[in-house]
């Protein structure tokens, strides 16, 4: 079984699919800033990095998450890889 890819082009449109494809639950486009930053965060190795959650979204009840946490709740590894692979081109 082969994985379904993410669209081409920016990473929000990218992101955007994965919000509604992959994820079991549904997830605010809201998130979209902060799923980016946090994959920006991991490709720095700074995985303690805290980023801001939108308006209605908290992490453990609190308004700033760790890159790190964001990367594993979202899913969102295949990004960080992936980038990391076309910063090296």
């Amino acid at each position: 079984m082969t994985e379904e890819l993410p669209p081409k082009g920016s990473i929000e449109v990218q992101l955007s699919w994965h919000f509604r494809s992959k994820l079991q639950n549904e997830v605010p486009t809201s998130m979209t800033v902060p799923c980016k930053l946090a994959i920006l965060a991991a490709r720095e190795d700074d995985w303690e990095r805290l980023i801001e959650l939108p308006e209605g979204v908290t992490y453990r009840g609190q308004k700033l998450a760790p890159a790190k946490s964001i990367v594993q709740n979202y899913l969102l590894e295949t990004w960080v890889v992936s980038e990391r692979l076309e910063a090296k081109d």
